[in-house]
């Protein structure tokens, strides 16, 4: 049985005319630190922490720990819901 996974590295709200304006070489800025774990989805459920790195110039994550019971979480409300009050990050263009 195959499921899809997400790997979350961090999130960012952006507006529909930010969106509009990205282009190649834009950056944007997530909000979680380079030493934050990373956080693996499947079937709409938290299920493990990652840490991301670079192998062989390829980007991968390493499973640091499986998460069950309480530890759980069901998946974050779908695009087009407004940004929690404490969303931060920003972006810019090159």
């Amino acid at each position: 049985m195959q499921r899809e996974l997400r790997i979350e590295l961090g999130r960012m709200w952006l507006t529909a005319a930010d969106v509009g304006r990205l282009g190649v070489g834009s950056r944007i800025e997530l909000d979680a630190s380079a030493d934050e774990d990373a956080v693996i989805w499947a079937g709409g459920r938290r299920i493990a922490a990652a840490q991301a790195l670079v192998r062989d110039g390829n980007l991968c994550v390493r499973v640091c720990g499986r998460l069950g019971g309480r530890e759980r979480q069901t998946a974050p409300a779908a695009a087009g819901t407004p940004p929690p009050a404490a969303a931060v990050g920003g972006w810019e263009t090159d």
